[in-house]
């Protein structure tokens, strides 16, 4: 795609799905930013899943090491809220 864009110096139009067939910041793009859109995307890390899991009603855990691993699954068993 960028190669015929290049040869045919053809602006390239991409719709939101299209996203990764050319870089944001090729020269022959379109699109989103130029309808006066932000470009999509956004960084989600860290997520925090154990806060991410109370907010949706669950109980989440943490586990900072591989010594940790066993008791947490025992607490998570131990859980009210496991059916």
């Amino acid at each position: 795609m960028e190669q015929l864009a290049e040869t045919l110096a053809a602006p390239v139009a991409k719709a939101l799905l299209g996203k990764g067939v050319l870089p944001d910041d090729f020269p022959f793009t379109t699109g989103q930013k130029d309808l006066g859109n932000p470009l999509s995307g956004c960084d989600l890390s860290p997520i925090d899943f154990a806060a991410f899991a109370g907010s949706c009603g669950a109980e989440g855990y943490r586990c900072a090491s591989a010594d940790d691993v066993r008791p947490t699954i025992a607490q998570a068993l131990r859980s009210p809220l496991r059916r």
